[in-house]
């Protein structure tokens, strides 16, 4: 079993109940005994080779599979995203607000089969698609009943997530926005070979792809997105059409037969994934004679978990910006769908879809991206667009039209395909409708969610630091922050590389040692175990907060089984300097060490005091500077491999060397550090104070000396005073009172 956890297998047993709790573990491991024995539930087949069997689930019942496909190149009793116009109008509004060629050389690659997922390359030029490849080993899954298939031992073929991707078949709608703005039937005679190859190669129940209800939920999405492109297609013929709805039939079973697996074990953005692609395909296709069961169960589960799982403040639980977009797909979807369809949704449902846009309008930055935090894997509910994959700007602009919002426009910046596709043709004019607006700017407290943003109103400049939660993707990075400077990053957030992978690489990207915060004793703030758990999940809390200047201050017990708290105040001096202050109580001699991940297009080097400059195109655009009450070791690191230090990983699959800055003291507890960050050159700390949880820093900077005091005051009912005596006097010898507010205040 893979586990930081070095104590008796015992206790590590009793660590692992506390951690998952024993109901979850009494039905894990039933369900895994069911499985073997092979007595789990299994859906009710479809026969894919009787016409009569998929006619008979419709009610009325069609009399041949041609009736049936006239009835849905007639419309269908139910609407889908590519209802609301002709297929002439959609590319009208799709030329008007964007270039083509990019979709359409897409699609040409997609025609080629030729695949670039995950950083991984899936070539079948010239050659049937093996769906079942694994690509790092070249070898394929077997085609055995899913459940019997391994995918998590030591012993199993390779990352799944490879081949999942693979068929997720989100090239699928490209080809079919290629389709729709050229008019050239070779996109539908390829659709139609790559299905007819997917259905001859996935039998039901059989085959790696069977294996988990997201994957069915996501293909159901694609598929019917699919389908409204081509169905009116010459080529599309009623057996094709047949086996298609057949499969989505076979699949909505499936989740539903296996849905307590999700509910039980996977209660994040796998069961509202589940429940999307069943509301989907039970709105979609309402003739089917589950449809309104799979409608109402799905429909259900999305409301009670956009309660559950998005926070007030529109924070994901899920503690990760890839799977706050992936869920926000999913509600997207849904809501866009009710509304064509006249299907009744509670309003928090809208509501916490909005706020979760809201977070997104604050933590995007100039390029369109998010800051990365817990988790990333790149995924996407849908691809109905161009962009770079971890561009968030389509999402963004889809939302301002979705809720008449001028703020979501000025930060996403222009109208993406995807709004079109999702919205219809009349979403351009309804872009064009938003009133001027400023993109959010300043700074912002997502109090439920623990993440503090400051922000420029353009994006260029942009700080994030989180504390909050430590549920599902999370990662070990409590009090890290990522900082983007005129355009660019600086200081990043090491990503996640790989989930199944190998066990050194997995852990090392999601623990602490890889992140902007402080190590202790060379632990992390939790321990890894599995490919997604920690044991000792650390508690966060957040005690103050300002806007101007900017101050996040907050605390969490990661340590406190080492005997350490860690208290960290980030505080935003003037234009592009920051302060930040590290202080560890506890007991006992301990090593701390803060560390500091740059970019991966940075140069480093350091002087003889141990102050860093970093270049790009050498340029210097950051300084580092570190002080602390005992003396502090500098080391700079890049692509160490044992132990791992030094690395960023941009996208899941792919990881790089990139320099790392590690400050480090080992002395009995209390220490205090101080480090300021500039973007820029010539920074440097000059005076450094510390009595007990009072700072007092003085920086030398370019434009001449800055001089800040702030007191971590211990959070009692006389804090918020305490805090209010800091202030910054500024090179030009202005000062400023730091006047800070409770975060549990804010909360309430």
């Amino acid at each position: 079993m893979n586990s930081e956890y070095t104590g008796p297998k015992l206790l590590l047993r009793l660590h692992e109940l506390r951690a998952i709790g024993p109901r979850r573990c009494w039905w894990r491991a039933g369900y895994e005994l069911k499985k073997r024995l092979g007595v789990h539930s299994r859906p009710r087949p479809v026969p894919l080779e009787r016409p009569e069997s998929l006619l008979s689930e419709f009610s009325p019942r069609f009399d041949s599979p041609e009736d049936l496909l006239s009835h849905f190149r007639a419309g269908g009793a139910g609407r889908f995203f590519l209802d609301r116009a002709s297929p002439e109008e959609y590319a009208r509004a799709v030329r008007r607000i964007s270039d083509v060629s990019a979709t359409l050389s897409a699609a040409e690659e997609a025609i080629n089969r030729r695949f670039i997922l995950l950083g991984r390359v899936f070539d079948f030029s010239g050659t049937e698609i093996d769906w079942h490849l694994e690509p790092v080993s070249g070898r394929s899954w077997p085609l055995e009943p899913w459940h019997k298939i391994d995918i998590r031992s030591e012993n199993r073929l390779g990352d799944v997530k490879f081949t999942w991707e693979l068929n997720r078949h989100q090239f699928w709608p490209t080809l079919g926005r290629a389709y729709w703005l050229s008019g050239d039937e070779r996109y539908a005679r390829e659709w139609l070979a790559q299905l007819e190859s997917w259905v001859a190669q996935n039998p039901p129940e059989t085959g790696v792809n069977w294996y988990s209800n997201l994957e069915h939920a996501l293909r159901i999405v694609s598929w019917w997105l699919a389908a409204g492109f081509f169905l009116k297609s010459p080529h599309v013929n009623a057996e094709s059409f047949r086996k298609l709805l057949a499969m989505l039939i076979a699949k909505a079973r499936h989740i539903v037969s296996d849905l307590d697996y999700s509910r039980v074990n996977m209660a994040n953005n796998h069961l509202i994934g589940d429940a999307m692609g069943l509301a989907l395909l039970g709105m979609a296709v309402p003739e089917l004679k589950e449809s309104a069961q799979w409608r109402k169960l799905g429909l259900a589960i999305m409301a009670a978990e956009a309660d559950r799982q998005i926070h007030p403040d529109g924070a994901s639980f899920e503690c990760s910006a890839s799977y706050h977009r992936f869920v926000m797909h999913f509600y997207t979807l849904i809501v866009v769908l009710a509304d064509m369809n006249e299907v009744s949704l509670p309003e928090a449902v809208r509501t916490r879809l909005e706020k979760m846009a809201e977070f997104v309008a604050w933590a995007i930055r100039h390029d369109g991206m998010l800051p990365q935090f817990g988790d990333w894997d790149d995924g996407l509910g849908y691809r109905l667009d161009d962009h770079h994959v971890q561009d968030f700007r389509p999402l963004l602009s889809t939302q301002a039209v979705l809720f008449g919002r001028s703020d979501f426009k000025a930060a996403a910046g222009r109208l993406s395909q995807e709004a079109v596709w999702l919205l219809g043709p009349e979403a351009v004019d309804a872009w064009d409708a938003l009133g001027p607006a400023d993109a959010p700017g300043g700074a912002k407290m997502f109090t439920f969610g623990g993440c503090g943003i400051s922000r420029s109103p353009d994006g260029r400049s942009h700080l994030f630091i989180r504390n909050g939660p430590f549920t599902s993707h999370a990662q070990a990075d409590l009090l890290s922050l990522s900082l983007h400077h005129a355009g660019r990053p600086l200081l990043v957030h090491s990503g996640t590389f790989t989930y199944n992978g190998d066990w050194g690489w997995r852990t090392y990207f999601r623990s602490t040692r890889s992140k902007n915060t402080v190590t202790v004793d060379d632990r992390g703030q939790a321990l890894a175990h599995r490919a997604f758990r920690f044991l000792f999940a650390p508690e966060a809390t957040n005690l103050f907060f300002a806007e101007s200047p900017f101050v996040m201050d907050g605390m969490h017990d990661g340590y406190k089984r080492l005997g350490v708290i860690h208290r960290r105040a980030v505080l935003g001096v003037m234009e592009g300097l920051w302060l930040v202050l590290d202080r560890l109580t506890g007991r006992g001699t301990h090593e701390a060490r803060i560390g500091w991940q740059l970019a991966g297009d940075l140069e480093a080097e350091a002087d003889d005091r141990g102050d860093v400059t970093a270049r790009r195109d050498s340029r210097e655009v950051l300084s580092l500077s570190a002080t602390a009450t005992s003396d502090l070791r500098m080391e700079l690191l890049r692509g160490r491999e044992s132990p791992p230090a030094g690395w960023v990983s941009p996208s899941y699959g792919l990881k790089s060397p990139a320099w790392q800055v590690l400050y480090s003291a080992k002395c009995p507890m209390p220490l205090a550090a101080a480090t300021v960050i500039g973007c820029g050159p010539g920074v440097s700390v000059r005076s450094f104070q510390c009595e007990g949880p009072r700072f007092d820093v003085g920086v030398e900077t370019p434009h001449g000396r800055a001089d800040v005091s702030y007191s971590m005051a211990e959070p009692s009912g006389d804090s918020l005073a305490a805090v209010r005596a800091g202030r910054i006097v500024s090179p030009d010898g202005s000062e400023r009172e730091i006047e800070v507010r409770s975060v549990a205040a804010m909360a309430e």
